[in-house]
């Protein structure tokens, strides 16, 4: 029982589908748990949208009970906002414009950073 907790307690973290390392796709055990946990996420965020969802209060409270990770981050996107302002700021002083095209190479995660932002108001 010990070793399956410890199992439970790593499949608990398990990131979300653009992190997935190419090496866990072969491991069949994985993939279907992280689809599971996929499905867990998905009907987390629908419930604090308050609409349908799968999940009840008491599920959530048992997956948070063996330590479940319901947001994923890449660290890699974990800069803080203010920061990122502070780069977008830069690149309107050199190019006179806040609209950082999604390649950019100098900061390709400041061109992504800002289409995110920008995206809710477009839509």
């Amino acid at each position: 029982m010990e070793n399956g907790k410890i199992l439970i307690r790593n499949y608990c973290n398990i990131p979300e589908g653009r992190y997935l390392s190419p090496s866990f796709r072969h491991d069949l055990r994985f993939v279907r748990t992280y689809f599971r946990v996929s499905y867990q996420r998905t009907q987390y965020k629908l419930l604090k949208e308050r609409k349908a969802s799968q999940l009840s209060v008491h599920r959530i409270k048992l997956l948070e009970s063996i330590g479940f990770v319901w947001v994923v981050r890449d660290p890699d996107e974990q800069v803080p906002w203010m920061e990122r302002l502070e780069q977008m700021k830069k690149y309107k002083a050199e190019y006179g414009t806040c609209l950082v095209p999604r390649s950019y190479s100098a900061n390709p995660k400041l061109g992504k950073w800002v289409h995110y932002q920008v995206r809710p108001i477009c839509q």
